[in-house]
């Protein structure tokens, strides 16, 4: 994912989150965590082995304008920092206080590696400054096993009822939908995938949400 893609991001949070293409909460006072689909699944899609949304920090400033994101791509991270809004601390406060522990603690990572190209003097700059090491050409490395453990945030905020009605009404849809699939599956093709299981599991979200049982994991 390219800067000009992260920073396309940043910009738009808000149409992206109105639009459910992005999904996100507090970590900390200045650090959300977000899940980023670049499209809806829609019904013709192709098939393809392997697909997810992708995992990103978002970072805020005092006033609450996102002015930085991080990519986390698993075993390395991609940053970006809008330029106005460089050599302010948000990202070395960010990642250190919040992004490494959470990463740590709540994502069991160990090492965290970034790429950095040779010419780009403020990604080596920040990479040293917070605790990377060297190890290829373009490539550094932290040992985040040992830093402190990330201690649960509490927004102290809470969903609305107008929210987790829409939300009933979005479970008891998918549900529905995998009870007209189960019967087209079985009594036009004559297949049955047994799928009676996870049509039970969806059921018991739509019912948990309907009781406001919602659960709150990191």
């Amino acid at each position: 994912m390219t800067d000009e893609t992260l920073h396309k991001i940043l910009k738009n949070v808000k149409e992206l989150s109105e639009s459910d293409l992005l999904f996100s909460k507090p970590i900390s006072d200045h650090v959300d965590v977000a899940k980023y689909w670049e499209s809806k699944p829609i019904e013709n899609d192709d098939i393809i082995a392997n697909f997810n949304s992708i995992d990103l920090f978002l970072i805020k400033n005092e006033k609450k304008i996102f002015v930085g994101i991080v990519y986390d791509m698993f075993n390395d991270i991609h940053v970006f920092i809008k330029p106005e809004h460089r050599g302010k601390e948000y990202l070395d406060n960010a990642l250190n206080k919040t992004i490494f522990p959470y990463l740590k603690t709540v994502k069991l990572r160990k090492k965290i590696c970034i790429s950095v190209e040779d010419d780009n003097e403020f990604g080596k700059k920040s990479a040293f400054r917070n605790g990377f090491v060297q190890i290829e050409n373009d490539k550094y490395e932290k040992d985040i096993s040992s830093i402190s453990d990330y201690q649960k945030y509490s927004s102290k905020t809470s969903t609305d009822t107008t929210e987790i009605e829409r939300l009933r009404k979005k479970a008891y849809f998918i549900y529905k939908l995998l009870y007209r699939f189960d019967d087209e599956l079985k009594y036009r093709h004559d297949i049955d995938l047994g799928i009676k299981d996870i049509k039970e599991e969806v059921q018991n979200i739509y019912l948990d949400l309907k009781y406001n049982i919602v659960n709150q994991n990191p």
